[in-house]
């Protein structure tokens, strides 16, 4: 099993959340049809 993890900083809220919403919509119906089997998103709280 593989896990590819990527981390990514947001300049501010709305850009976190146009990339959340994204994700949520046409990258994951993409990566489930071509074999990503979870998607994780953590939010750091320091």
């Amino acid at each position: 099993m593989n896990v590819r993890t990527i981390k990514i900083k947001f300049k501010d809220k709305m850009s976190k959340n146009i990339f959340v919403n994204y994700t949520d919509t046409k990258a994951d119906s993409e990566g489930f049809q071509n074999g990503t089997l979870m998607k994780l998103i953590f939010r750091n709280l320091n």
